[in-house]
């Protein structure tokens, strides 16, 4: 019985004192980082189809303070520089926020949503019921 206990607390002390692996990437609001497509979409009147982004080419927006690029495959395909506007006037009286600019391009609309993985959603700006489209991306570090 006492060889019993003892086995007990020895486990327990080993168990404990093993080091747990995190090899998460860590949470974040913030645009910066990289990000890997998950899906697409397109809105129309004949309702919404949505596509799942091609494993064999990978495509990856990467995101630091003032730059970005977007690389499919591992080959850089757009780059330059990048800003967050909190408001965008679209048309005359029409206005969106959190709205993402590359270069002199506007994207569309932002959304982060902090989880596990983070997602990315990149949206059109004057969506509606019938027509609009966006992406879906995962932070990958």
């Amino acid at each position: 019985m006492k060889y019993k206990v003892i086995i007990c607390l020895l486990l327990a002390i080993v168990f404990s004192a093993c080091k747990k692996s995190n090899d998460a990437v860590p949470s974040s609001a913030s645009i910066v980082g990289s990000w890997k497509l998950a899906e697409s979409y397109n809105i129309t009147i004949a309702g919404t189809q949505k596509t799942e982004a091609d494993i064999a080419k990978p495509i990856l927006l990467n995101f630091n303070t003032s730059l970005y690029s977007e690389a499919t495959s591992g080959t850089v395909t757009r780059s330059g520089t990048y800003l967050l506007l909190d408001k965008y006037q679209y048309y005359p009286g029409y206005y969106a926020s959190h709205v993402l600019k590359t270069d002199t391009v506007i994207r569309g609309t932002y959304a982060i949503h902090v989880g596990k993985p983070d997602t990315l959603l990149i949206n059109s700006i004057n969506q509606g019921p019938d027509n609009g489209s966006g992406s879906v991306y995962l932070r990958v570090k």
